[in-house]
């Protein structure tokens, strides 16, 4: 039994809008994993990481939890035999990480994510032990009694964790398969008999590359790992939403042949894998495997829209004290706004909710960051939209009223824990920088009817603008950069027209760029020739930035900066899905032509775009 991506959804309410909804919240996969645990004799629980931060901020559990954090406890209630951290739990610091875990009944496990890299694996200093034999008497089918020795190891995305700075040290990473490679053989010759691999990483390409995000379908295929848990995608395997290739078996929930689950996330799905052992040659071994994911919420099984699944209740009452300090942090009031912030359109214009963020940048840094940069640098801010429907769906998108602004609408407008960073950047790097944003995008081709401006598997949160120059991006040739990172035209160049201050940039021209931690450690593959000469400030994340920012401009009237647009290309049509909500804020739009279609089965709205 696995569950993944949990992200402290406990109950079923909707922190950023207010709202309870079906669809989510542990308490209800707690239901499951004990149905589940009632049909057969032999089982474990295990978890696949981001379980610790959500959208709550620290006063998810409170700064400085007294016992045990809330999600702990609920995971010792539910008898969790082991776990591995994901990348956002490193989110709120190393120091809440440690201090969070040190109270489980179970022991964290993870085979990458170290304390200090070594020249090789052998000689690496790791956070979490890198494996742990977990030895359960188990029940055959005639009733014979036996020692079975679980190995499980865990690896997270390397490159993905957040660089946040510390008293003592930076959280280090190595690649996926390197990691598996060194563990494997140890984990045998310690004695386990299967290998359950908790692998916070997805379902994607099928070579590998070295420090690969979703590395699951390489990772399937090393010898000796017997089970893998994946998730960090947000994506629920076996399921009909993947394509089919040798590789893969999205019916069955097999890559390379060998069991892999996926369970969604926010708790929704409970991930199951059954394996089938015999003991032959003096060994355990796979005979069979079946793989499945349940739901706590099927759109078709009620036809009210009643849930499928009731809460644990224990599971709710644990979790109460912090619902309650939630509920009471979110409602206060930091400022107001004469206009309203949505992402609507942000991945196909400029946008207000985008642009809050750039300029909360810009405040900040040159109220409180002056001596650390040079001022007689140009500055620049760059931000991107989180919530753009995607796997979230068609309700996934910032939605802020005009009126008062709490701090709720702070964690819809910013979701994430990231810290203010600073980077000197060259005239030709920002070029670069741009490209790889605008890389997103599919190309438009005029005359072959409408195309999709984005895929669905493409992160809204790759798209970086930067204001403070002014751009177009020509979509009338693919893209620089593939999805991650590796420039693949090398001779095209989406990015037209860049000019500061109604000069063209020049290559060797200097700026200093804002952006955030997680950009500069590496999340999202932007050139590494970017991402050199970090400068030194003090450690602040966005979500505390934001609701200063907002209270220093009490009676804000958020303008709308047309500085970026997407280059003519006569005869070219694209489309891309919003919220059916957008259609209310159509006089947002500057420059480009959108038009409303259609809603389709998901409940997104369709537009299209002439360029």
């Amino acid at each position: 039994m696995a569950t993944t991506d949990l992200h402290m959804q406990v109950l079923p309410h909707n922190y950023q809008t207010g709202t309870t909804t079906n669809k989510r919240g542990f308490a209800r996969t707690a239901t499951l994993i004990r149905q589940a645990r009632r049909e057969v004799t032999n089982s474990i629980l295990v978890d696949n990481g981001d379980f610790l931060c959500g959208t709550g901020g620290k006063f998810e559990a409170g700064a400085a939890f007294e016992a045990c954090h809330p999600m702990i406890s609920i995971m010792n209630h539910l008898g969790y035999d082991a776990a591995t951290p994901g990348n956002h739990d490193f989110d709120h610091g190393l120091q809440y990480l440690t201090q969070a875990t040190s109270k489980a009944a179970f022991p964290f496990v993870s085979a990458n994510a170290l304390i200090r890299r070594g020249q090789a694996p052998a000689n690496d200093m790791h956070l979490f032990s890198r494996f742990t034999i977990l030895e359960r008497r188990v029940t055959d089918l005639l009733g014979g009694r036996h020692m079975l020795r679980i190995g499980v190891t865990g690896f997270l995305p390397p490159n993905s964790i957040a660089q946040y700075e510390t008293d003592t040290h930076q959280i280090q990473t190595r690649d996926i398969l390197e990691a598996a490679r060194a563990v494997i053989p140890q984990m045998k010759a310690a004695g386990a008999d299967i290998i359950i691999a908790l692998a916070h990483t997805g379902i994607g390409r099928e070579v590998h590359f070295d420090n690969m995000e979703n590395a699951a379908v390489p990772l399937a295929r090393m010898k000796g790992i017997d089970a893998i848990i994946a998730g960090h995608q947000h994506q629920v395997f076996p399921g009909p939403n993947w394509p089919e290739s040798k590789m893969i078996d999205a019916k069955n929930g097999a890559v390379h042949g060998k069991p892999v689950v996926s369970s969604g996330f926010w708790g929704s799905h409970l991930g199951l894998i059954d394996l089938d052992l015999v003991f032959d040659n003096q060994a355990w071994r796979v005979k069979r495997h079946k793989c499945e994911t349940r739901p706590i919420f099927d759109p078709d099984g009620q036809a009210d829209n009643s849930p499928d699944v009731e809460p644990d209740q224990t599971v709710v009452r644990i979790m109460q004290p912090t619902h309650k300090r939630i509920l009471n942090q979110i409602i206060k009031p930091v400022g107001r706004i004469a206009r309203p912030l949505n992402s609507f359109f942000a991945l196909a214009a400029p946008s207000r909710a985008v642009q809050e963020i750039q300029r909360a940048q810009f405040w900040f840094a040159k109220r409180h960051l002056a001596d650390y940069y040079n001022p007689a640098l140009p500055v620049l801010s760059s931000a991107c939209p989180f919530k753009s429907g995607g796997y979230g769906g068609a309700k996934n998108f910032t939605d802020i009223a005009a009126g008062t602004i709490t701090m709720r609408a702070i964690l819809d407008l910013y979701p994430f824990p990231n810290q203010i960073a600073l980077l000197p950047i060259s005239g030709a790097n920002l070029r670069e920088w741009l490209e790889r944003s605008a890389s997103v995008f599919n190309a438009a081709m005029p005359g072959t009817g409408s195309r999709d401006l984005i895929t669905a598997e493409t992160p809204a949160y790759i798209f970086e603008t930067v204001l403070g120059v002014e751009y177009r991006i020509d979509l009338s040739q693919e893209a620089r950069y593939n999805q991650i990172g590796q420039i693949t035209a090398p001779d095209n160049w989406r990015i037209k027209g860049l000019s500061y201050a109604g000069k063209p940039v020049a290559p060797d021209q200097v700026f200093t760029l804002i952006t955030t931690n997680y950009r500069v450690g590496g999340g999202g593959y932007y050139p590494q020739s970017c991402l050199k000469g970090r400068l030194k400030v003090p450690v602040v994340e966005l979500q505390k930035l934001l609701p200063a920012y907002f209270n220093a401009h009490p009676n804000l009237d958020p303008a709308l900066d047309p500085h970026w647009q997407f280059a003519s290309v006569p005869g070219a049509r694209m489309r891309f899905r919003s919220s059916p909500r957008a259609l209310k804020h159509l006089d947002d739009l500057t420059g480009q032509p959108i038009t409303p279609g259609s809603i389709d089965e998901d409940e997104f709205q369709h537009f299209g775009l002439c360029l």
